[in-house]
């Protein structure tokens, strides 16, 4: 740098470790240049007033006029306390990807990634979070959130021993569901003892005929029984004919090449092609009976307060689609038991309206009577039998509760099953 004072001027050509060297022809004003200027150093000082300067000269200043803001500092870097860097071109900066500044002043800068220091492309760095081998961190992924734990699933109730000493029972929507103790044939259910209306009323079929042979409406008193809950299926007739050898049902239809007779394929579907005779012999060994014909509709109506409480279909109205019931509309085939839950009656008691005809214990008889009953078993004597319930065959007017038939008791047809009854004390 160069500076001029005065009429002759001075210029001072370096600054070395420190020391000030002057050059020119020019002198300081402020500065005592006088023949009785003292040398001072180590070993001597300056007279009173005095300062020892840098130059080893006592005087009354040592500062140069206009000299106050000349940085001794090799470095051009002008960091401040705050961090705030204007590196220059000579600013030595060895910048890493941890971004720390090495510069020659005084002032030790490591940069942090709150700092506002400029990289060579002018851009401050970004505040991303932290780097690592010069990469960012990839975000953390977020905490599963913990599975809600699955509900347990309810408790199955416990086993109660029934009045016939079967060994399991349940109580399943408001009834027992039992399980036979001997092992033969299927769950049935307990029906209370009570009084219904039997028969057919016009005005209170929902706008459905009723037939000749299904009046007058009677009332009729039963005894508790016990149901099987679905009609007998292949595999528990099968279990039957295994124990007794008795003859297995010979194949009398086939529809559309499905065979009548096959357990090991078809157990689930009702057994079908069996006589009124075999149906009872198997109602015997499993330690039951044939239903009544009064038994039979007291499970499909349910409990009855009066004439009126009445409904055409075992599950309370008189609507009918194909998820309550198999009739001709729905296929002309059986279905498996227990394929129609929202055809339940009010006991419980599935496929009491379509699938396939039940054989019941009862002679054939053409004509109800008004008077009431006690637990009736139908004529001691006749030529039929009589068969409830409907099949897949048949148009579903046929699957009223009150809708009653008759055949020959050695029949054997494809659309023909049974149910079995037990007595309770």
């Amino acid at each position: 740098m160069s500076r001029e004072h005065g009429t002759a001027g001075w210029r001072p050509l370096a600054v070395l470790v420190g020391a000030w060297l002057v050059v020119g022809s020019g002198c300081h004003d402020d500065l005592d240049y006088s023949g009785t200027e003292t040398v001072c150093g180590e070993e001597a000082s300056c007279p009173s007033g005095q300062t020892c300067c840098p130059d080893n000269r006592c005087r009354t200043s040592c500062e140069l006029p206009g000299d106050a803001d000349i940085d001794t500092d090799t470095d051009t870097d002008t960091d401040s306390d705050t961090d705030t860097d204007t590196d220059s071109d000579t600013d030595t900066d060895t910048d890493s990807d941890t971004d720390t500044d090495t510069d020659t002043d005084t002032d030790t800068d490591t940069d942090s990634d709150t700092d506002a220091d400029a990289d060579a492309d002018g851009e401050p760095d970004a505040e991303a979070g932290p780097e690592v081998d010069g990469e960012l961190d990839a975000a953390a992924p977020e905490a599963e959130a913990e599975a809600e734990p699955e509900p347990e699933p309810e408790a199955e109730p416990e086993c109660t021993v029934n009045t016939l000493g079967d060994e399991c029972c349940r109580w399943d929507g408001g009834y027992w569901n039992c399980t036979p103790a001997s092992g033969k044939g299927g769950m049935y259910i307990e029906i209370p003892a009570g009084t219904f209306w039997m028969g057919c009323r016009e005005d209170l079929n929902g706008g459905w005929s009723c037939e000749g042979n299904e009046q007058p409406q009677h009332e009729v008193q039963l005894s508790a029984f016990g149901i099987d809950k679905y009609e007998v299926t292949q595999a528990l007739y099968k279990q039957f004919v295994d124990q007794t050898g008795h003859d297995p049902p010979p194949e009398c239809y086939a529809a559309d090449g499905i065979p009548d007779w096959d357990p090991d394929n078809r157990g689930e579907y009702p057994v079908v092609c069996v006589t009124w005779d075999d149906a009872r012999a198997y109602a015997v060994w499993a330690g039951g009976e044939l239903p009544t014909e009064a038994q039979w509709e007291y499970a499909a109506r349910g409990p009855m307060i009066g004439p009126a409480d009445y409904a055409a279909f075992p599950w309370g109205s008189n609507d009918i689609g194909c998820d309550r019931a198999r009739y001709q509309a729905c296929g002309e085939v059986s279905d498996p038991v227990g394929s129609h839950l929202p055809g339940r009656s009010a006991f419980g008691v599935h496929e009491l309206a379509g699938n396939v005809y039940e054989w019941i214990l009862d002679y054939w008889y053409r004509e109800y009577t008004l008077d009431a009953q006690q637990d009736p078993t139908g004529p001691d004597t006749g030529t039929e039998r009589i068969i409830r319930g409907n099949s897949f065959w048949r148009p579903e007017r046929y699957c009223r509760s009150a809708y009653r038939n008759k055949v020959p008791p050695e029949t054997r047809g494809h659309r023909q099953g049974f149910r079995v009854v037990r007595a309770i004390p």
